[in-house]
């Protein structure tokens, strides 16, 4: 009949505005949901350039910190090799010190032997050096340097000590000298 006709089509006009409210609350939360997902976009790339930013930054401060330890080691290394260089000029002004007193103990040690050989020559008999019999100049002045033998031996020893150091101290710098020139 006519009055269920327009009872179903009165129903289907209510089921068409409900749907279309249906559709329309669909559409309103697609584009809430679109605003988020562009939202949740746009975060995630400003999140990717801060962690690349913050990558930069970290790796900068790695190299920094290294830069500074480096500087350090060469400062360190540097006042290393100037301590270094300073005992070792004051050890070779000690053996240059050492070989002078060694050379005029041993130049007067050899004064005082040469007397004494002197003072046992004979003319015609052969001198005890060379062989010599004839003595044309033989060594002259007083042979009272008592003790000598011992100061010539004192100051070799003294000498061959202050060599010792000088060539110690000479391989510490040298060592010196590599540390800083690796730094």
């Amino acid at each position: 009949s006519v009055a269920d006709a327009k009872e179903a089509e009165r129903k289907a006009q209510a089921d068409c505005l409900a749907l279309q409210k249906q559709l329309d609350g669909q559409r309103s939360r697609v584009d809430a949901l679109t605003g988020q997902l562009k939202l949740a976009r746009e975060s995630d790339f400003k999140r990717r350039d801060v962690t690349g930013h913050l990558a930069t930054l970290s790796a900068s401060l790695t190299m920094a910190e290294a830069f500074e330890q480096a500087e350090r080691a060469v400062d360190r290394s540097t006042r290393e090799l100037a301590e270094k260089a300073q005992a070792h000029e004051g050890a070779l002004q000690g053996e240059r010190e050492a070989f002078r007193a060694f050379e005029a103990a041993e130049q007067a040690l050899a004064e005082v032997q040469a007397l004494h050989l002197a003072s046992r020559l004979s003319p015609g008999e052969p001198c005890p050096v060379c062989g010599s019999v004839d003595h044309p100049m033989p060594a002259s002045g007083a042979s009272e340097h008592v003790g000598l033998e011992k100061a010539f031996r004192d100051s070799t020893l003294v000498w061959q000590t202050a060599s010792t150091q000088s060539r110690a101290t000479e391989q510490a710098l040298a060592g010196a000298r590599s540390v800083l020139s690796e730094r």
